[in-house]
């Protein structure tokens, strides 16, 4: 029965990714007014699902205005990237994210062990924790040769996979940040747009979070 669960969970996160992954890399790679509207709407989505989690809790007015702020800023920083630094730069972003998710889900499965923070997310693990930051850090090394001249690769390689785990690090926190914000709320979703996902907030928090830092990491190392 837990394998059947585990395996239709696989099979729906799967196909929303093959749905959603060409969408948003076509709006990032087009840019301009598709792109701007993609992201007013992640950004209208997420503000509705973050204060509509906030009502279920004790602390609605507090963590409205941090999870606004929060979401505007964290956003905000992703057109930053893509606005700044180019097609490229974002997709390697976006596909570092992805595969720090899937190696985070494929490790936690198959090694299992030590929970990193059973109170808040219980279905995480330090393997799974580990497995992400190298599953990211291959990825970045194999795009960032698959898609920038030797010659003009914004940043030297090194720090390219140093880049890694501030993404992959970055992008569990801000996993954390939400499950915190729906174990107050007794929330198992966010909501239930994405199947096999729930809301959209499961699906970008590792983004959020991630996005100022990884801007923050480029401004230094390129700049």
């Amino acid at each position: 029965m837990m394998g059947d669960l585990i395996s239709k969970s696989l099979a729906l996160r799967i196909l929303s990714a093959i749905v959603l992954v060409p969408v948003v890399l076509f709006a990032v790679y087009y840019g301009g007014t598709l792109f701007y509207a993609l992201l007013g709407l992640l950004v209208a989505i997420s503000v509705y699902e973050w204060v509509t989690l906030a009502k279920k809790t004790s602390r609605f007015l507090p963590l409205s205005v941090v999870g606004i702020v929060y979401l505007f800023l964290c956003f905000f920083s992703a057109y930053m990237i893509r606005d700044n630094y180019g097609f490229a730069v974002s997709a390697v972003f976006l596909a570092a994210l992805w595969a720090s998710d899937i190696g985070a889900y494929i490790c936690g499965k198959i090694i299992g062990g030590p929970k990193m923070a059973e109170t808040i997310s219980p279905n995480k693990t330090w393997a799974g924790f580990c497995g992400g930051i190298v599953f990211t850090a291959v990825t970045i090394l194999v795009c960032v040769l698959a898609l920038f001249d030797p010659d003009k690769l914004v940043m030297p390689v090194s720090l390219w996979a140093l880049s890694a785990v501030f993404i992959a690090v970055s992008g569990q926190v801000g996993d954390l940040a939400v499950s915190v914000l729906k174990r107050q709320a007794h929330a198992k979703d966010s909501g239930a747009l994405i199947p096999g996902h729930g809301g959209l907030l499961d699906r970008i928090d590792s983004l959020l979070l991630a996005s100022p830092v990884f801007l923050l990491f480029l401004s230094g190392a390129a700049g």
